[in-house]
């Protein structure tokens, strides 16, 4: 039952007029760096501009939203974490480019160095390893199966 729950919030219910805020706010960012085509990274700011729009409304109501660590060191962890399972539910870890992981991070508002504090962080409890060229992040023994 708690699997279920856990389950259902992960996954919300996206209204056709959330939809459509995302699709014009995505198309605003990629006018403004002067482009006729949208990428991941516009889509990804607009969905973090919704996100951030609504959190001041969600966070007294919810109880949990106290008790969650938002450093950008962890949040920045769950975006490689994810970058990395991509539609995985078990199974080890993808290894990464930095590059991609850099992109999606300064897509989410974060600087570089927050990325590269997240990184030297996990780095020194064993979680992954940055090659020396700074090109390839690689989960040690595949990253495992907990979902924390």
């Amino acid at each position: 039952q708690k699997q279920d729950e856990l389950r259902q919030k992960e996954f919300t219910h996206i209204s056709p007029r959330t939809l459509l805020a995302v699709l014009r706010l995505s198309q605003a960012l990629a006018r403004l760096r002067l482009r006729d085509f949208v990428d991941q990274a516009d889509v990804d700011e607009a969905l973090r501009l919704i996100d951030v729009s609504k959190s001041s409304l969600y966070e007294k109501r919810d109880d949990e939203a106290h008790n969650v660590d938002r450093t950008p060191t962890t949040a920045l962890y769950n975006l490689i974490r994810s970058m990395a399972r991509q539609g995985k539910k078990k199974g080890p870890l993808r290894n990464l480019k930095y590059v991609d992981i850099k992109e999606r991070a300064i897509a989410k508002g974060y600087t570089e160095q927050q990325l590269l504090q997240c990184i030297a962080e996990y780095e020194e409890t064993d979680v992954w390893t940055l090659s020396n060229q700074r090109t390839k992040l690689t989960w040690i023994n595949g990253g495992g199966d907990d979902d924390s």
